[in-house]
């Protein structure tokens, strides 16, 4: 399962994205892969995503919590 290097989240959606837009775009200097967790999405491209690997997840709290309880986010080694 993928362990984030780094999780971060707001309460509504569109910050999410924005902060996922932000987060894509420096993160393209360092070559890092970014993902946007929000509920209202399918969870099958969400966990095909975290299961290539992900350094950047930005998610509102209740999909983070249900990756979390679903196993496929694990953040024991969040950084």
């Amino acid at each position: 399962m993928f362990k984030a290097l780094f999780c971060c989240g707001a309460l509504i959606s569109r910050h999410n994205m924005q902060v996922h837009a932000d987060f894509e775009w420096i993160s393209k200097a360092y070559q890092l892969s970014t993902l946007c967790l929000y509920g209202g999405s399918p969870y099958q491209p969400q966990e095909s995503a975290l299961r290539r690997g992900i350094d950047i997840v930005v998610g509102t709290p209740g999909r983070v919590k249900d990756h979390v309880q679903r196993n496929t986010l694990k953040l024991n080694e969040l950084q």
